[in-house]
């Protein structure tokens, strides 16, 4: 297996770029044909995965792979318990899939962990016995999830292969969703073809069977019309139950509108936790996935989909492959924060210098159109997030995109407060030295709060010297979980932060900051919060999660 960017060198087969960014800036793994022998095989290798044995979780997989070609092998892949040499086969395809030159999906495949929790993930590539090149295989987007009996908690899955699977227009629209095989029928808009099947040719041929829902942005629509579609009324088999949503949406279009999907109890009311895009978001081939999550409290609901008809007929939006679970769940998962919906419950307590904005893209391949938040004031600025808890918690994690676009010094930190206290705790901090500048980077930090903690905050600070200064924060979400289950942490990567904040005020906050450092911001502050909280302080761990 090769590490690999962009087209791989063989004609006629292979992807055209990574299932990630799609833009070559990303990565995916390939066994390329014309590099085999006779009789080898390409195996790719997981490290042990480990399932924490209190949480007595089922696990599953979802891959994206491409097998293109004229001359296709075989990709299986199997579990094999520690310890032990017996393979569980878990997936297996031969021969070209007619995915064309993009990607295709495995998703929701159950795994065989064997008795002991700990098992490793295998990848075969076997070359067909052809003497042509044009067979490589690839895989990327690997995710194995572990959950309490989710897939027994799926209520609805919906791939419009065989109808509607139950959805249902809505009365006090402009327009209704139309099922379609292939294109919309619209040049320079609406996808290629469905998500389930895929597109490309295979020996001359189509692909077949595969539907999705679209909105037409022909005429006689015009700019601003809605069509609402709703989903079967679905029950969760417990109150405390978290509800999941997954789905693929196709945005392309110069004049695209927007797409909101939301729940709706049966009692009318809206619950924290949708989905919202606006602008054009991918090309004709690309299909977007989209999730969320939210807690109906035991009520049954329906999910809505609301779409929004743009400027021109180059707006058709499009939905496939929709997938709602409920499970049991003792953590917190707070939704997450994208800010395409508004500025989802963030305050900037003093308006002294973050603000919502739309930005065009690519960048690094994230996305076309999307909101952030920016800070750009010359001055020591902050943005707070305020959370409540609804399980008793120990540990939490925050994982966010963060860039800095500056020609001047800057310095930007995140901070917690545990409800009850006063002073912050610096958790995570960027400056001029270590930042990925113009570049996303995907940062996270872990904290641990009170036993007795029923809600925190969250202080995004930035403070920069006079001169060009954007920093932009997107993508923000928070899990907080029992101490026992912060062994899924395991794998992920960390930096260690310095052992004093590197942007601390000189007098104890509430909401901001009151006083700006008097230190260089290149330099480090000599002085951290004197104010010592009533409550026991909230602890940064000391070694790696």
């Amino acid at each position: 297996w090769q590490l690999w960017q962009g087209k791989t060198l063989t004609p006629g087969t292979g992807p055209t770029n990574d299932q990630t960014y799609k833009d070559g800036s990303g990565h995916y793994v390939f066994a390329s044909q014309s590099l085999s022998q006779p009789g080898e095989v390409s195996l790719l290798t997981s490290p042990v995965l480990t399932v924490p044995s209190s949480f007595q979780q089922d696990c599953y997989l979802s891959f994206g792979f491409s097998m293109n070609g004229t001359s296709v092998g075989t990709l299986s892949v199997y579990t094999m318990e520690a310890g032990t040499k017996v393979k569980n086969t878990v997936w297996s395809r031969s021969g070209s899939q007619c995915s064309g030159s993009g990607w295709k999906n495995g998703r929701d495949l159950r795994l065989q962990q064997g008795t002991s929790g700990s098992f490793r993930l295998y990848f075969l590539a076997t070359p067909s016995q052809s003497t042509s090149a044009d067979g490589d295989i690839a895989v990327d987007n690997v995710n194995v999830y572990c959950c309490a009996g989710c897939y027994q908690h799926r209520l609805s899955m919906a791939s419009f292969t065989s109808g509607v699977d139950g959805y249902t227009q809505a009365t006090t629209d402009n327009f209704d969703w139309t099922r379609r095989v292939y294109g919309t029928g619209t040049p320079q808009t609406g996808p290629s073809f469905d998500h389930t099947f895929g597109g490309g040719v295979c020996s001359g041929s189509r692909p077949s069977g595969g539907y999705y829902m679209f909105i037409d942005g022909s005429s006689p629509r015009v700019p601003g019309d809605k069509a609402l579609m709703e989903s079967p009324s679905l029950t969760p088999h417990t109150p405390t139950a978290v509800c999941f949503v997954s789905l693929f949406y196709s945005m392309y279009g110069r004049d695209i509108g927007s797409l909101t999907v939301e729940p709706v109890l049966s009692s009318g009311a809206t619950v924290p936790g949708r989905l919202c895009r606006s602008g054009e978001q991918n090309v004709a081939w690309i299909w977007n996935r989209g999730t969320f999550h939210f807690r109906p409290a035991g009520s049954s609901f329906k999910i809505r989909f609301t779409a929004v008809r743009g400027n021109s007929y180059r707006s058709d939006i499009a939905v496939d492959d929709i997938a709602v679970s409920c499970c049991p769940e003792t953590c917190d998962h707070f939704q997450t924060e994208s800010f395409e919906c508004g500025y989802e419950g963030f305050t900037d307590a003093a308006m002294d210098g973050w603000y919502r904005s739309q930005r065009s893209g690519p960048v690094n391949g994230y996305t076309y159109h999307f909101h952030v938040l920016i800070a750009n004031e010359t001055q020591l600025t902050s943005v707070t997030k305020r959370l409540t808890l609804q399980n008793t918690v120990h540990h939490c994690r925050v994982h966010f995109y963060i860039v800095a676009n500056s020609v001047v010094d800057y310095q930007a930190s995140l901070s917690v407060t545990p409800a009850g206290q006063t002073s912050h705790t610096t958790l995570w901090y960027m400056t001029t030295s270590n930042s990925r500048r113009r570049v996303w980077g995907n940062q996270f930090a872990d904290f641990s709060l009170p036993s007795n903690s029923s809600s925190f905050e969250l202080h995004w600070f930035a403070l920069k010297l006079p001169g060009w200064t954007q920093i932009w924060l997107d993508e923000v979400s928070i899990s907080c979980c029992p101490v026992e289950s912060t062994t899924i942490y395991t794998a992920m990567p960390t930096t260690t932060p310095p052992t004093t904040p590197t942007v601390t005020p000189t007098t104890t906050p509430t909401i901001m900051p009151t006083t700006t450092p008097t230190t260089s911001p290149t330099t480090t502050p000599s002085t951290t919060p004197t104010t010592t909280p009533n409550t026991t302080p909230i602890t940064t761990p000391t070694t790696t999660p």
